[in-house]
């Protein structure tokens, strides 16, 4: 069985080239990590070196557990020599404080939720738009992060809640999920979960293999070392929505991956997905479980 499907007239930079969305996210991870210990403590439990962060700077890491798999991708930013700001993808604060204070013994360290106290906005888009429109707010309460997800970097801003931007498009949540899925970013829970570590997300760019130890990093370095990664994050076009999420793909009767988020693109004129497929997988053509949904792997390749 075989059918064509609309690929649509748009293309990954034809999207990125329209006004930038803004997109309010204050319901995600926020978090203040402050003592002495702070920037130190982070650095001992997370993946990328984080040492040298200077006031004011942000950068990325993960937060791994003892399999080397993700409870968490967060932003960091320094606010003070004893305080930074942790800004995750997910919306699930207290199992992120509960991760963290079960590494916390003897240190100058303490987390707590400040997400109330910031609003938090996502930026898709020209960059230099943001810039703009940042330096006219003329306020030391509005801090400016890019997020590295590989294929694209997005801007994350946290800021008091009576800083006004005005010179923005505001998206909806229809909208972040056609963009986040076009472009092929994993969110939380479906694609960023404790059930999947870094190399598979194509997030090892986050990982600095020269710092050191951290939760989870024998693991992690053993499957660079060998090899040994069975999977990776793809992006797929599907003739419809699967039924529901996730969904197995198959390629006569086995099982080769899994559908994790789709949606319904009015850009591009199809369903768009991003899921798992298998690394020795090279078919284009497959179909999800039960469900005559035809699946083709995407032109676009995931950096």
């Amino acid at each position: 069985m075989s059918m064509d499907l609309q690929t649509g007239p748009a293309s990954i930079g034809e999207i990125q080239r329209e006004q930038p969305l803004l997109f309010d996210i204050s319901d995600r991870v926020l978090l203040s990590l402050k003592g002495h210990d702070a920037l130190d403590f982070l650095h001992r439990i997370s993946t990328n070196d984080i040492l040298k962060l200077k006031v004011g700077a942000s950068t990325q890491t993960i937060l791994t557990n003892e399999k080397g798999r993700i409870v968490e991708v967060v932003s960091v930013i320094r606010l003070a020599h004893d305080e930074l700001l942790l800004a995750g993808s997910s919306t699930d604060e207290s199992n992120i404080i509960r991760w963290i204070n079960k590494f916390i013994i003897m240190e100058d360290v303490s987390v707590s939720s400040v997400r109330t106290s910031f609003k938090q906005l996502l930026l898709t888009g020209d960059n230099s738009f943001a810039k703009k429109e940042l330096a006219r707010s003329h306020s030391s309460l509005i801090y400016e992060v890019k997020e590295n997800w590989g294929s694209v970097v997005w801007t994350r801003i946290v800021m008091s809640f009576d800083v006004t931007l005005n010179s923005f498009r505001y998206g909806t949540e229809q909208d972040l999920e056609e963009q986040r899925i076009f472009n092929g970013i994993p969110g939380s829970p479906n694609e960023i979960n404790e059930n999947v570590n870094p190399h598979e997300v194509n997030l090892i760019h986050l990982v600095d293999f020269k710092k050191g130890c951290y939760i989870g990093q024998e693991v992690i370095a053993r499957l660079d070392t060998y090899d040994k990664v069975q999977r990776h994050l793809q992006l797929f076009t599907l003739s419809k929505l699967p039924r529901q999420l996730p969904a197995p793909v198959l390629q006569k009767g086995h099982e080769v991956g899994v559908v994790t988020s789709a949606v319904y693109s009015s850009t591009v004129g199809t369903v768009i997905g991003i899921g798992f497929l298998k690394t020795s997988h090279e078919n284009t053509t497959m179909e999800l479980s039960g469900d005559q949904t035809m699946v083709e792997l995407r032109s676009q390749k995931l950096i």
